[in-house]
C-alpha cells in the first residue's frame, strides 16, 4: 500500500484532532490550531506515529457519551 501524502496524513490528524476536541466540548480556535502545529512540528519526521495515536483516541470517545451534541464522525 501506498503511502499518505503528507497534507492527506496532516488532514487525518486534524480531523482526529478536531473529534476528540469537539467530544469533550471544544477548544477556543487559536489553542487548536496552535496544538495541531505543535503536533505536526513534532511529529514531522513520522505523522503516521501521530495518525495512530490520534485515531486510538478517536477510538476511546467511541466508549464515552459526547459533551458536544454536533460531535459525530
Amino acid at each position: 500500500m501506498a503511502e499518505k501524502a503528507w497534507k492527506e496524513q496532516k488532514k487525518e490528524i486534524w480531523i482526529a484532532i478536531k473529534h476528540i476536541s469537539d467530544h469533550y466540548g471544544g477548544d477556543d480556535e487559536a489553542f487548536l490550531n496552535q496544538y495541531f502545529e505543535d503536533v505536526i512540528a513534532a511529529n514531522k519526521g513520522d505523522l503516521e506515529k501521530a495518525i495512530i495515536c490520534f485515531n486510538s483516541l478517536v477510538e476511546q470517545t467511541k466508549l464515552t457519551k459526547p459533551r458536544n451534541k454536533e460531535c459525530s464522525i
